[in-house]
């Protein structure tokens, strides 16, 4: 851990914004940054796994545009103020987790342009803050989107990107 860690511990944001300049894996210690809230490496070339721990304090993960590639990472299960994820452009492998159902606080939900597999989940409905959740481009996912998610129109879901189509879920469109 040593001094390079010690600077970690005064950061709330890590943002990178040199498309296609990080290469390689993401050092463990920035996701157990203890004050780390917002971590933005997108588009650039990181490769390996997902953490097995991320620290608590983190309310949005965008690691978006790289070459990562594993299942969903379950440390983010335990990330009770994570509002926002974006995994999209990678290779996330395996089926959409029942976990995230568990984060009432998750607002937008992005995994498109991966590798997943399976049904989508229902427990995805619980997300009562949802407002966007894009899942196109994953080929391999299958059967029909839970009526739980169609239902979170009322509460907020203005967006769902499905299956390379888009559905705009305003009241205005559902009114044509």
């Amino acid at each position: 851990m040593g001094q390079k860690y010690a600077i970690l511990v005064f950061i709330d944001d890590i943002y990178v914004k040199v498309a296609d300049q990080f290469t390689g894996p993401i050092p463990e210690e920035i996701f157990n940054t203890p004050n780390l809230k917002k971590l933005l490496l997108s588009q650039n070339k990181l490769t390996g796994n997902y953490p097995k721990s991320m620290t608590t304090s983190l309310e949005t993960i965008a690691l978006n545009g790289n070459d990562l590639r594993a299942k969903f990472p379950e440390a983010i299960f335990e990330l009770t103020n994570l509002a926002a994820i974006n995994l999209g452009s990678n290779f996330l492998t395996g089926s959409i987790p029942m976990g995230l159902g568990q984060l009432s606080n998750l607002v937008f939900l992005i995994l498109d342009d991966n590798d997943l597999s399976g049904n989508v989940p229902t427990e995805l409905g619980k997300l009562k803050s949802l407002e966007l959740l894009h899942l196109d481009l994953n080929e391999k996912l299958t059967g029909e989107i839970p009526p739980e998610i169609c239902n979170l129109m009322e509460g907020g879901l203005n967006d769902l990107f499905v299956d390379c189509q888009i559905y705009d879920m305003t009241w205005e469109s559902l009114e044509t």
